[in-house]
This record gives C-alpha cells, sequence and structure tokens, in this order.
C-alpha cells in the first residue's frame, strides 16, 4: 500500500481512501485457498477462498493441448511464472470451502455437470455448463489473457447471485455459531439422489434429497464428544464415510442413516503403534481428523486418511517441550475394516489424496512441504518444496490432480510478490514448475 505524501497537511490527507486500501491489501494477505479441483473435462482448474470468490484458469485451452502443462506454452515466458485466472467469481459473504463436481443420476455426460460450492452460508449449486456460458460472456479477449499478450489487462469479474439450490444447516439458535452453520465439504449419491454436508455443529452429517431439496436426516457421530466434521465422501452401494474433530471415521449407510463401523484412530495407535516414551503424551493429547481419500478407479480397496494431533489444555499450560503439534496419516482397508498402517508426523497434514500418474498418495499441511506416499502403505517416500522465486505455500489445505495429465496444484496460505495467494503447480516430483495467482 502506497504512503500518504507526507508533503500534504493532514486536512487533506485522504484518510479513507489509504484506510480502505489498507483494508484491501490485509484481506489479500490473509486470504486462504482452501480447496481446488479441476472441471470434469480437464479443462479448467477452479479454486475457493476465504474471501467468497472462486478462481479460474483455462489449463487446457480451446483445442485441449496441454496449455499450461506443455513446455511449449513456457518457452516465451521464462520471466513470469505466475499464469492469471480468466476470471474471479463472487459465490457468497463469507468463506467457502469446499468445491466439488457431480453427474445427475439420468446422466453420464461430463457437460452435464453440477458444480458445488460449501462454505458459511451453506451448500450453493450451479449449473456447471450455465457458468460456462457467463463465464464466456464475461471474460473478453480471452485467449489474449491465456497467452499474456496483454499483461496489465486486468482480470473481470462475476457475480454468481443466483444459485440453482440453496442447502443451509440447521438455523436453530442452539446450533448456531455467528448467524449460520458452516458446511466444511459435501459428497453427492447420485444413484440415490442424496446430497451430504459435513456441517459445523454437533449435529454432524447432514443428509438432503437433491430433487425436493428437503432435509432427511442428520447423522451424528456416537461419541460422548460430538464435534463438527471435517470432510464426508460417498463410497459404494450408498455407504457413507465421515469424519471430523472428534478423531474418529464414521461408515454409514446412507439409505438407513446407521453406523455401520467407527474407526478410532487415537485407539489404534495407542494399542499398536506407539513407543513407550510416546505413549503418555498421545494419551492426553486430542486426535482429529482432516481429511480422506477413497482408492480411484472404482477399486474402492483402501481409503487413506490424515489429521493433527494436539496437546490438550492442561499440557499446553505446563509448556511441556513435547507438546509440540503433529499428525499422523493412516490406511484403512475397506473389504476388512481394518487399519493396515499408521504414520506420526511432525506435521499436522490437512489434505490427502491418491495421485494415479505418480502411483503415490500426496498430502498437505502445515508446512510449506507436498509428502508423497506409498499407495498402500502409510510410509512417506518423497518430499517437496513448494516455494518458488514467486510463491511461498507456508501452509497446505488444498489439492488437485489433473485427470489426464499428472498436474498436481498445491494451496492455502501463500506469499507471493503480487499480495495475492498462488497455487503451485508440481509436474512431476520435483519441485513447482509454475504459480497459478489468484
Amino acid at each position: 500500500m502506497a504512503n500518504p505524501p507526507s508533503s500534504l497537511p493532514p486536512s487533506k490527507i485522504k484518510v479513507n481512501e489509504y484506510y480502505s486500501e489498507y483494508l484491501e491489501d490485509l484481506k489479500l494477505k490473509n486470504c486462504i485457498i482452501f480447496s481446488a479441483l479441476f472441471s470434469p473435462d480437464g479443462r479448467y482448474l477452479l479454486a475457493c477462498s476465504s474471501l467468497g470468490m472462486v478462481y479460474c484458469w483455462d489449463v487446457l485451452g480451446d483445442d485441449n493441448n496441454k496449455k499450461c502443462f506443455s513446455g511449449e506454452y513456457w518457452k516465451n515466458r521464462i520471466s513470469d511464472e505466475n499464469v492469471s485466472p480468466i476470471i474471479r467469481m463472487k459465490v457468497m459473504e463469507g468463506k467457502i470451502y469446499h468445491l466439488n463436481f457431480f453427474n445427475s443420476s439420468n446422466s453420464s455426460d461430463a457437460s452435464d455437470s453440477f458444480l458445488a460450492v460449501s462454505g458459511e452460508k451453506g451448500i450453493y449449486l450451479y449449473r456447471w455448463l450455465e457458468i460456462k456460458h457467463k463465464m464466456n460472456d464475461t471474460v473478453d479477449h480471452h485467449s489474449d489473457i491465456m497467452n499474456n499478450k496483454k499483461p496489465q489487462l486486468s482480470v473481470p469479474s462475476l457475480l454468481l447471485d443466483k444459485p440453482l439450490s440453496k442447502f443451509t444447516p440447521c438455523t436453530s439458535s442452539e446450533y448456531n455459531r455467528n448467524g449460520g452453520v458452516e458446511v466444511n465439504c459435501c459428497s453427492f449419491d447420485s444413484c440415490n439422489n442424496y446430497l451430504y454436508g459435513a456441517a459445523g455443529d454437533i449435529l454432524g452429517c447432514y443428509q438432503w434429497d437433491l430433487v425436493s431439496g428437503s432435509l432427511l436426516r442428520t447423522m451424528n457421530s456416537t461419541s460422548d464428544n460430538r464435534d463438527y466434521l471435517h470432510v464426508v465422501k460417498v463410497i459404494e452401494e450408498g455407504k457413507v464415510l465421515t469424519a471430523g474433530e472428534d478423531g474418529l471415521m464414521n461408515l454409514w449407510d446412507g439409505k438407513e442413516g446407521k453406523v455401520i463401523d467407527i474407526v478410532n484412530i487415537k485407539n489404534i495407535i495407542l494399542k499398536n503403534q506407539v513407543t513407550p516414551s510416546l505413549f503418555s503424551y498421545l494419551s492426553n493429547a486430542h486426535f482429529w481428523v482432516s481429511d480422506l481419500d477413497i482408492e480411484p478407479n472404482n477399486a474402492n480397496n483402501w481409503v487413506a486418511f490424515c489429521g493433527g494431533i494436539e496437546p490438550t489444555h492442561q499440557r499446553r499450560i505446563n509448556n511441556d517441550k513435547t507438546t509440540k503439534n503433529g499428525g499422523f496419516m493412516a490406511i484403512w482397508n475397506l473389504p476388512t475394516r481394518t487399519i493396515t498402517s499408521v504414520d506420526i508426523t511432525n506435521e499436522t497434514p490437512h489434505s490427502i489424496m491418491y495421485h494415479s500418474p505418480f502411483d503415490r498418495i500426496v498430502t498437505i499441511g502445515n508446512e510449506s512441504i507436498v509428502s508423497y506416499w506409498h499407495w498402500n502403505q502409510a510410509k512417506r517416500t518423497e518430499r517437496a518444496s513448494c516455494i518458488s522465486s514467486h510463491t511461498k505455500l507456508q501452509s497446505g489445505y488444498a489439492l488437485a490432480i489433473h485427470p489426464k495429465y499428472s498436474a498436481l496444484v498445491a494451496g492455502g496460505i501463500s506469499s507471493s510478490s503480487t499480495g495475492r495467494p498462488n497455487l503451485s503447480c508440481f509436474l512431476d516430483l520435483g519441485s513447482p514448475s509454475f504459480s497459478f495467482s489468484t
């Protein structure tokens, strides 16, 4: 932010103007990228932020020839490692935590996809084809922007103020937090037309009917310490996985709304995976599950999940030097419903994904590192820095993997030369190849 000219008397300085500019700078510096994903056809990358925005990049171009992922594209862009979005879309007031695509039960056509935006105002549902039409109508000189022929051209904005549907959790004052209950993640059972939302209250997972929009039930954890959920994922035959702040991963029968199995990662680690020196610390620590992913390609044999380990309040008061926050990564075999492998980590993993092209599991957390793991074992194989000449990812929350090419995108809290948060793009297991600027 520019400083007020010192030659002007105090009465002439435009205090409100500079204060507004300061607030905008502050918002951008504190902006967090919570989620990212590629469109079903792989052409677009989308990411959402704590500012209620969704950013969109055209990564393949009109001819779907890799565009950003090809060496040819970068020949004349050596001095600029950032790819600008083609548009910024304002979706809701408040933070957006999660993006997801799904198809209706009577269509397998990717062009008939829906985009779900989850955040502090609930879940907003949009028809993806309509968003693309609005983007094309709003964006001028599309190819010029993507080829960076006009680097000073500002990125156009679009207000998405009319979602197809809105799904809002319970607004009872008993569970209401700051005027609403946020949805941290959503998932779809397209066969049964169910929409699931992992909510920020103790009512657990919300299940809505996609056709009528009515709330069917809430699926509560059986834990005595029920708390908000971080993640929900639909798996085969109407089964649903939920996990969150109480440290439990629950397997549900979505049609009946009943728990099939409960995984208590803390108990499993304490029984099987801990040395005596760690037992005392971990037994008094709080465990939570931050994210999970299911083995792709319709195999559904393995579930990878991760989370944090935090010292209890009493241990923090005692200033015990062994109470540094850490986390875990674990592998669960779905057919046998057993934990087969666990690793205690120094970092706290926030997001986890299976990466088929690399034959790895990927995690990112509260450090400037992307970690790669064995496909079905909690054993780290590689670590890659998220720091480049233009971007430093300080803490990661978002992971996205291109459906056709091997590109991995990571975002979260970052600092950059532009003041805006960036997303790092990896084309191999090494350092970031370039960045997507917001």
